[in-house]
């Protein structure tokens, strides 16, 4: 479930998708209750997006899981499932350790959403 706050940067602005998510990174999973389907909230991240359903925002999107265990970070890349949503990209999958760790994947996530914003 999307909840905000949510940050909407430009596809170019490397610097603020760094910043992004490091911080969010930093801030970790919120615990989110879960409503019953009655009282279910619209979503954020669609009217952020400027979008109407799910299925446009997905042909238009990129989509990442970011796991720690213990002091080792991995990017799994994801990419679209033919039959619908998302899957991992084993190919693409990426560790990263150390001091610098969360400052890498930043970088890497950026410099992804740059080139994807360029098409």
């Amino acid at each position: 479930m999307d909840v905000d706050p949510v940050a909407a940067i430009e596809s170019s602005d490397l610097v603020g998708i760094i910043a992004s998510v490091k911080a969010t990174i930093l801030n970790g999973n919120p615990v989110v209750l879960t409503p019953t389907r009655a009282a279910f909230p619209k979503s954020v991240m669609l009217s952020y997006a400027n979008v109407k359903s799910w299925g446009t925002f997905e042909k238009n999107a990129l989509c990442w899981i970011i796991s720690q265990r213990e002091s080792v970070f991995q990017l799994r890349p994801q990419r679209k499932n033919p039959n619908g949503g998302w899957e991992d990209d084993p190919e693409r999958h990426e560790s990263f350790g150390g001091a610098e760790a969360i400052d890498r994947i930043a970088s890497v996530v950026a410099e992804q959403v740059r080139e994807f914003g360029k098409f």
